[in-house]
């Protein structure tokens, strides 16, 4: 589990700020600056690019 707000800025170990990442996107996330967040009108998972555009898949292999 991975947080999506990290908890040293703030983010709680609950539910909504949790997802579950598998070793490829927790380095995605943290070694070339994907970030995924809840889509705040279905709740469901998107990435945005360090580019700034958000995607509802998941991002390529790096």
């Amino acid at each position: 589990m991975d947080h999506l707000t990290a908890w040293a800025d703030g983010g709680t170990t609950d539910a909504d700020n949790l997802e579950p990442a598998c070793r490829h996107h927790h380095r995605l996330r943290h070694e070339t600056g994907w970030a995924p967040s809840h889509d705040p009108e279905t709740g469901d998972l998107r990435w945005t690019s360090p580019l700034g555009g958000t995607y509802d898949a998941d991002p390529p292999p790096f």
